[in-house]
């Protein structure tokens, strides 16, 4: 490890413990005090910000803010951080790198995108670390100014030497933070649990009523002392021969009014902090699918957080380590994207990537991992262990082939006849074309047993490989070339969308299109089966162009930190390399899906047309288990003509992962629903589509297509032009 001595250095210059401190002054808040505090603080000539601090320390009070505000301090607390030069760690880092303050100072840092700015003060004197936040209602960041006393005009210019020695700041000068949007709703939740609360008095328990005699004082007064005995739940005391009726229908006796507001202000607090509802508070139909992509979205906000926080411990946490005499030059701050397993979790891993996944694990590893003693004679029993295998499978492999199982036979690794050619299936991946008829290659023939056991070997793990992986790989090597030029501004004249990565996007999702629908070189050129297999090709290329062009304009707008200022280019690929595996990983694997879906649909389709003189009805039908979204299963049994239009909005797929299918009736005497008796499904607008009529995967109303250029989309067409050309030479 790099060892160096460091002579401390001196304090920050700023005394906290010398400004004039003052309580919080805290009073009922209302949205004419939110909106004067605001306006205080916005003033471009006088800004004042400690009447909006105060109210934000008041709206801190409510339960559902603090925690949502909370979730983000813990993830951030939590980030497993190292600091490495030459690959090995400094001890002079390492030692507060772990500690509670240095955690907490990463929270604190984090906070200026509540409260619109934070100022760390450092002090290096120790060999820990330690540091004061600076009061914020004594920080002016408009004018960079420490003041000794609230609202004063002057002070402390902490941007300047020395005192700029020991700072780090965060946060714009004229950002005000997210508790500024989310204090409306924290007040009128107020107003409404006040209201919800005096109904409660007022309503909540039983009313009672007495009469009394108008001519009898005495008895008009014992009885209302008696309903004053009788607890504090409201009474009423009339005279008799009147009528009085307490009319509460206006007052919602069961509290729907309140319960409901009172949730609408919760979820759009949760929405500004985190992005999402349903993991603070479960709604009635939390789904579990809705509630994952609402996860998926709160770990997008925690990790810019996480981003966001290196960028400043790589820059201006950084500047001031290296200044005060810390041996950091060379070295760089890591984030840890790991997790401690359990050793059973690892174990379930392992048998996932072995057994399910056909990819070797060290034996080795297994040993480390799980502390097992590894036996003395270990090479001799891992070489009888081997052959008892290749002994008990040539064993089966005979067996079968003598009783003339075919099935068998393949069962166990062999293809039906050992002396046939070595079959490849015929795969779509991003590294190797889907074959056609026309070019399909017979590769060298292995023969006898062996080779027939290879053969089913080999099989099985291409069948099992998950080419996402690789096809991830090179777009990621794309990216980074595309980044490098981004960074140094230095695209070429003309510049629309990369061509590099277009094409292998597109080779991906045509190929898995052709999974569905076909090889579409095989169709006889001016059939329908041809024209239509041509517009899939083309809505690949166009859509691929779009998902570059959106990924290219993802990259541009990170390549600045919080502040505003550029990120080292180090950094910046790390910011790629996240963005890539969001698009052409995750994202990727969920369009091919749809993809090869949406071909085998449009394969159907051409069937279905061709057979509605004889067959003239189709059936919608899903999956039938408990995965199947509820608006689909309202379409399960629909029977519709082939050709009504009923098919142009509910053909499937219709969402992402969608596995409804239709299929022809073969019934003469069926009958067509009356849909216009049904309430049917509202479908997002970028599947409410029929691949079979549009020959589209992906329609203008995909987010994604909406999002892109024209000229993007014309580049994408004018690709699709060239591939097409190509399929007959």
């Amino acid at each position: 490890m790099t060892n160096i001595t460091r002579k401390p250095g001196k304090p920050g210059t700023i005394k906290v413990t010398e400004l004039v401190l003052k309580q919080t002054f805290r009073t009922n808040v209302d949205i004419a005090s939110w909106r004067t505090a605001i306006m205080a603080a916005e003033s471009i000539i006088a800004p004042r910000r400690r009447i909006l601090y105060d109210l934000y320390e008041e709206l801190m009070l409510d339960g559902h803010l603090h925690s949502v505000i909370d979730k983000r301090r813990r993830a951030v607390r939590a980030m497993p951080i190292s600091f490495l030069k030459d690959g090995e760690e400094v001890p002079e880092i390492t030692n507060f790198l772990n500690t509670s303050a240095f955690r907490q100072m990463l929270s604190d840092i984090n906070d200026h995108k509540f409260y619109g700015h934070s100022l760390i003060q450092i002090d290096f004197t120790g060999e820990k670390l330690t540091y004061k936040l600076i009061p914020r209602k004594h920080v002016v960041p408009e004018f960079g100014i420490v003041t000794i006393n609230q609202g004063d005009t002057t002070g402390i210019d902490y941007r300047s030497a020395p005192e700029s020695a020991y700072i780090i700041e965060a946060g714009g000068e004229r950002d005000l933070g997210l508790l500024m949007s989310a204090g409306q709703y924290v007040i009128w939740k107020r107003g409404c649990i006040g209201d919800w609360s005096e109904l409660g008095e007022l309503f909540g328990r039983p009313m009672r009523k007495g009469k009394y005699n108008p001519s009898d004082e005495q008895g008009k007064a014992a009885l209302l002392t008696m309903l004053e005995n009788l607890g504090g739940a409201p009474f009423i005391a009339f005279p008799d021969g009147t009528d009085v009726t307490v009319d509460a229908g206006g007052s919602n006796l069961t509290g729907d009014i309140y319960s409901t507001l009172k949730s609408a202000c919760n979820d759009e607090i949760s929405k500004i902090f985190i992005g999402s509802v349903l993991t603070t508070d479960s709604g009635t139909k939390g789904a579990r699918a809705l509630g994952e992509i609402h996860e998926r979205g709160e770990q997008d906000v925690f990790n810019e957080d996480c981003m966001d926080v290196m960028s400043v411990l790589n820059n201006d946490f950084f500047k001031l380590l290296e200044l005060h005499g810390y041996p950091v030059a060379g070295g760089e701050f890591f984030y840890q994207d790991t997790e401690e397993l359990s050793r059973k979790v690892q174990l379930d891993m392992i048998k996932i990537i072995k057994m399910d996944l056909s990819v070797p694990v060290s034996d080795d590893y297994i040993y480390e991992t799980f502390d097992i003693p590894k036996p003395e004679n270990y090479d001799q029993l891992k070489a009888d262990q081997k052959a008892a295998v290749d002994a008990l499978e040539a064993s089966k492999a005979a067996v079968a082939l003598a009783a003339g199982d075919q099935a068998e036979a393949v069962n166990n690794g062999l293809e039906p006849n050992a002396d046939q050619a070595l079959k490849e299936p015929n795969v779509a991946t991003p590294d190797k074309p889907a074959k056609t008829k026309k070019k399909d290659t017979t590769p060298a023939k292995p023969s006898g047993k062996i080779g027939a056991l290879l053969s089913g070997l080999f099989s099985t793990l291409k069948g099992k490989k998950n080419p996402i992986d690789a096809f991830a790989s090179q777009a990621q090597t794309e990216a980074h070339r595309i980044a490098k030029m981004i960074y140094d501004n230095n695209l070429p004249d003309g510049y629309v969308v990369d061509e590099d990565l277009v094409q292998l996007i597109a080779d991906g999702l045509v190929q898995a299109i052709q999974e569905g629908y076909g090889t579409i070189g095989d169709y006889e050129f001016g059939s329908n089966r041809r024209s239509l297999g041509e517009k899939l090709i083309q809505n690949a290329y166009q859509f691929s162009a779009a998902k570059v062009d959106n990924f290219q304009h993802d990259m541009k707008a990170m390549m600045l930190d919080g502040d505003g200022n550029p990120l080292s280019f180090a950094s910046f690929k790390k910011v790629v390399d996240s963005l890539n595996i969001q698009y052409n990983k995750n994202w990727m694997q969920t369009e091919w899906n749809t993809s090869t879906s949406s071909g085998m649909m449009a394969d159907k389709w051409q069937g279905y047309v061709d057979d509605a003189d004889v067959m003239p009805y189709l059936e919608f039908i899903t999956a039938g288990d408990d995965r199947v979204r509820e608006e689909h299963a309202e379409l399960n049994g629909v029977i519709r003509p082939v050709d009504d239009e009923f098919w142009d909005t509910y053909y499937p797929p219709l969402d992402w992962g969608c596995r409804c299918d239709v299929i022809q009736v073969t019934n003469p005497n069926a009958k067509p629903t009356d849909v216009s008796e049904m309430n049917l499904p509202s479908i997002d607008a970028q599947f409410a589509n029929n691949s079979g009529k549009t020959g589209k995967v992906f329609n203008d109303d995909n987010p994604t297509m909406k999002a892109a250029s024209d000229s993007a989309l014309s580049f994408g067409l004018n690709l699709s032009k060239q591939y097409i050309d190509d399929l007959d030479d």
